[in-house]
């Protein structure tokens, strides 16, 4: 995280004077002209056609006595008719519309003047002037201002004024800097917080390499993030070309090769790999992802303790479930349980009892202690029946927590075992 400096800047009232008249007096005048062209096009063809026919045979006979008479009559009769017809028409509306608007600066300058408030002060014919610039903008920020006459500039620490709070301005290597738009997603660290973008992108770059390891799709993945974040200007292009070369590196490891596990051992003779398909390496993967859990743990516990001390809240670095008695009653029951598996017996009454009943009450007993020593009233306000149902059930959930997390890692071992049978199919 980059260093800020608090800056206080003198002004001449003649100088202020000035920048009001620049600044705030007048409007702005904005003038907008649309130009709107419909344009309709219809078209209509036909074809009618009707074809009439009449016929009549008619015969008269007519027999007499020493006559013969006969009349024959034939009528034929034929209409036809055709008719085409077609229609086009075209249509073209033009509408100009002209809008004049006057805007004037009064709630502008209204609202940056209440924005400003909290940085300027006026004492006499001077203003004060107070805001901050990092460390490695300092010498050319001195050097623009102390060039006006009448402006007197002041440095002082970042921290100096308790009412004003620096801002943040995140300074990442460049294997992190693709990872902080995951940390911006839950909010920018305060000035003097940790920052947590390596951290992130050290785990989330290690579990993925460990899940898909592979040596071809990983160099497949960074070639695509690569051209995403160059061409495309993508921040995720960033993420996928680190999480490709994890990827790959693990699939050294484990020997695999878009699937195929025979592939690099023409290469790599003489190196024994690890294959997450064996049945005698499947438990080692397992124990070794829990084994990688409890470290991420810890170091997010440890975190927490500095960033409480920073704080100067030394109830919750010490007595909380992520301080020091959470620490210590975590790292007391993982070392309890490697030792019943290894053989090694050296948990004994002092053991339980300073190592993990303590800190165990003392976590009980946090909100009670803080209100007593810190807040300085009582310790149980709502009485200590309320107080122990209450502390009770959140120490019995904040153990389970301890477990289910640690638990929880062993989903790495078994998406590594899994995209290893995936690619066999």
């Amino acid at each position: 995280m980059a260093d800020a400096l608090d800056l206080l800047i003198y002004l001449d009232e003649s100088l202020t004077k000035n920048l009001n008249s620049l600044v705030i007096d007048g409007y702005i005048e904005k003038r907008t002209s649309k130009f709107i062209e419909d344009r309709t096009l219809s078209a209509k063809t036909g074809n009618e056609g009707s074809n009439q026919h009449y016929g009549e045979d008619r015969c008269v006979r007519d027999e007499r006595d020493g006559y013969k008479g006969k009349n024959f009559t034939e009528a034929d009769t034929i209409t036809t008719s055709n008719k085409d017809n077609q229609y086009l028409e075209g249509k073209r509306y033009v509408r100009r519309e002209e809008e004049l608007t006057r805007i004037y600066s009064v709630a502008k300058k209204l609202n940056s003047v209440y924005a400003m408030q909290k940085y300027i002060v006026k004492l006499g014919d001077k203003l004060n002037v107070h805001g901050f610039v990092p460390k490695s903008d300092l010498d050319n920020f001195k050097n623009t201002f102390e060039s006006i006459d009448g402006v007197k500039l002041e440095v002082l620490p970042a921290t100096s004024d308790v009412r004003l709070e620096p801002p943040t301005r995140l300074k990442n290597s460049w294997f992190a800097r693709p990872f902080r738009m995951f940390v911006e997603m839950y909010g920018v660290p305060r000035y003097n917080d940790v920052d947590p973008t390596l951290l992130v992108a050290i785990s989330y770059t290690l579990l993925f390499g460990i899940m898909f390891g592979d040596l071809g799709q990983g160099i497949i993945l960074s070639l695509v993030g690569l051209v995403a974040e160059k061409k495309f200007n993508l921040k995720l292009g960033g993420v996928g070309v680190r999480l490709g070369i994890s990827s790959a590196i693990f699939g050294v490891f484990f020997g695999s090769f878009f699937g195929n596990e025979e592939i690099l051992s023409e290469y790599f003779k003489g190196f024994s790999f690890f294959n997450a398909m064996s049945p005698e390496n499947t438990m080692t993967l397992l124990m070794a992802a829990i084994g990688l859990g409890i470290v991420l743990i810890l170091v997010s516990m440890t975190f927490n303790i500095i960033l409480n001390f920073k704080k100067k809240n030394m109830g919750e670095a010490i007595l909380s479930q992520n301080g020091l008695c959470g620490v210590t009653f975590y790292v007391a029951v993982i070392s309890a349980a490697l030792g019943m598996l290894t053989g090694q017996h050296f948990v004994n009454i002092f053991y339980i009892l300073i190592l993990i009943v303590l800190p165990l009450i003392l976590m009980f007993l946090k909100e009670p202690l803080i209100r007593k020593l810190e807040e300085h009233g009582e310790m149980f306000p709502n009485g200590f029946g309320a107080f122990f149902v209450e502390g009770f059930f959140e120490l019995f959930e904040v153990c389970l927590s301890y477990f289910s997390n640690t638990l929880s890692f062993v989903r790495i071992g078994a998406f590594a075992v899994s995209h290893a049978a995936m690619m066999q199919v």
